[in-house]
């Protein structure tokens, strides 16, 4: 701005331009444009910070991204072999095809939550593993005292046998060794297993060897369910790993892996393509 004397600002407020006031006002117009220009070029910057931010996060690669690289490495190395290039591509294929079918049906799409998938099965698996040992010993437990029942019933003759000999005691423990070890043996374990009122709960015990026996196949039928899952979950890992190291340029070992896997089933169709023998004579 430049100074005004009281003559143009006495002008000014009557109406009259004059070349100080336009100069002023041309200032004041452009000082406001750069202020807005200023601010503009804030704003776009923060914006395009914010953009460049969520542009990379969508660019992020996915679990799909990954196993796509896996199978074209597969696919490459497939490409060498002298038989069944083909139908190694078409297993890649169908394998490929139903990993990501999988991880769909479970919402997992990027290695972090493969990770978390990975840790949430383990510790699901340590709590089943211990609910099955828990349970299994007690119907160790149970399962000893109904057998002890059986036993007893069985022994007790021939110890009210012994027990009213008069003759030939020593000889008769001698032949009834096994039989009177197993009474005894039975007999301390029922004494220490009576409920309040002094019986044996042969009935409770029944029941609590059924509840826990219906428990344990629940157990056994879920720890079978998330090794499945885990067995799943660790394969696609390694493919993404293996993915990992070839971009890193340790594709060797990738190669080497791949042919590995792929060996058994390179075998199997050079095996297909040997010509038949002839037979003569009956077929059996």
């Amino acid at each position: 701005m430049v100074h005004e004397g009281p003559n143009v600002q006495a002008m000014e407020a009557r109406g009259i331009s004059t070349a100080l006031g336009s100069l002023n006002r041309l200032i004041r117009a452009l000082n406001d444009m750069k202020e807005r220009a200023k601010n503009l070029l804030q704003w776009s910057l923060l914006r395009q910070s914010q953009l460049m931010e969520r542009m990379l996060f969508l660019h992020q690669p996915t679990l799909a991204d990954y196993l796509r690289n896996y199978y074209d490495n597969r696919n490459g190395v497939a490409e060498s072999y002298a038989y069944g290039t083909q139908k190694a591509k078409n297993i890649n294929l169908k394998q490929f095809t139903e990993t990501i079918r999988f991880l769909e049906e479970q919402d997992v799409r990027t290695p972090e939550q493969l990770t978390e998938k990975i840790q949430e099965l383990d510790i699901q698996l340590k709590v089943v593993s211990q609910r099955l040992n828990q349970q299994l010993s007690a119907l160790r437990s149970i399962n000893s005292n109904l057998y002890a029942i059986k036993e007893y019933v069985e022994t007790r003759p021939v110890y009210l046998e012994l027990k009213n000999k008069y003759f030939g005691r020593e000889k008769f423990k001698e032949e009834h060794k096994k039989e009177l070890s197993g009474y005894h043996r039975s007999e301390r374990i029922l004494k220490e297993n009576l409920d309040p009122s002094g019986k044996i709960p042969e009935g409770q015990w029944k029941r609590e060897a059924a509840s826990l026996s219906e428990e344990i196949a629940a157990l056994r039928k879920e720890d079978k369910r998330i090794h499945t899952m885990l067995r799943k979950y660790e394969g696609i890992k390694n493919h993404v790993e293996a993915s990992l190291m070839a971009e890193e340029g340790e594709g060797v070992s990738l190669l080497e892996t791949n042919k590995r896997e792929q060996s058994t089933e390179t075998k199997e169709v050079v095996r297909t393509m040997k010509p038949k023998k002839k037979h003569h004579g009956m077929e059996l």
